[in-house]
């Protein structure tokens, strides 16, 4: 199947996806569901994607992987087609990713 989007991980995603995966094992299903729908259509329903602030303020979107995970990511300018995944944490509380 040819996707629209491409997705590209920064490294502090993947040393926190990493860690995460060791914690949760479980998770790893529900994480790899959420890429394949980005890589079709990132503002699909299921997703509940949404415009952020990351913790630096700049603007970024934000996708609903469960209950309380999000990942955060931006498309990036020169290529519209590319995603960078840049965070994968917690919707509120201390381990907040976004504003």
């Amino acid at each position: 199947m040819k996707f629209k989007y491409q997705l590209y991980f920064t490294q502090a995603f993947l040393r926190k996806v990493k860690k995460l995966y060791k914690k949760t094992p479980s998770i790893k299903k529900q994480i790899d569901r959420i890429f394949y729908l980005m890589q079709s259509d990132p503002f699909a329903p299921q997703l509940k994607t949404h415009k952020v602030l990351d913790r630096f303020g700049k603007p970024a979107y934000s996708s609903r992987v469960n209950g309380d995970l999000r990942v955060t990511w931006t498309i990036q300018d020169d290529v519209p087609k590319i995603l960078n995944i840049f965070s994968i944490g917690g919707h509120s509380g201390s381990k907040k990713i976004y504003k």
